[in-house]
């Protein structure tokens, strides 16, 4: 259930839910802690990040280098995707338009939601928006040991070699 009291005043004059929602600065907002983060919230928000929007310069370079990777998962009919940033001080996993696994999404946006997003969610809808991903495919075995190997040590070496490889 939400708070008493609106999510905050956007821009442009409305809020994330609101149809007439178009600015996607409603990130810098403060939210009552009596409130609560919808995923929809953060998901319109990012429907509207362009590069040109001043949310987007903090990680517009790590788009184009092509930081953020698929990988496919593959296990007899199975495929399943999972999304990672893979950054100069470590690797993130991402779920699109709901979750980073970066230090600032857990504090600025799930705990004291300041945010609607991290920069690496923004760099994540900015690389699908322009086809600036890599694309990997892995055994479901090896995926298992990328998230644990991110979770665990903040970098996949397997994911690593598995990127290396495919520039040769």
């Amino acid at each position: 259930m939400r708070g008493s009291g609106p999510v905050g005043e956007a821009a442009e004059g409305g809020t994330p839910r609101d149809p007439g929602f178009k600015s996607p600065r409603a990130h810098t907002q403060r939210f009552r802690l009596d409130d609560t983060l919808d995923v929809r919230d953060t998901a319109k928000y990012l429907e509207a990040i362009t590069p040109d929007s001043p949310e987007a310069k903090s990680i517009i370079g790590e788009v184009y280098e092509k930081r953020f990777v698929e990988i496919s998962c593959k296990q007899g009919s199975m495929d399943a995707h999972i999304w990672v940033y893979t950054g100069p001080r470590g690797d993130y996993l991402l779920v699109p338009r709901s979750f980073c696994s970066c230090k600032d999404f857990m504090i600025r946006t799930a705990s004291t939601k300041k945010t609607l997003a991290c920069k690496h969610l923004i760099g994540l809808e900015l690389a699908v928006k322009l086809g600036k991903k890599r694309e990997v495919s892995l055994s479901a075995d090896e995926c298992v040991r990328v998230v644990f190997e991110i979770l665990e040590k903040n970098v996949s070496p397997t994911l690593r070699k598995a990127l290396y490889t495919l520039q040769e």
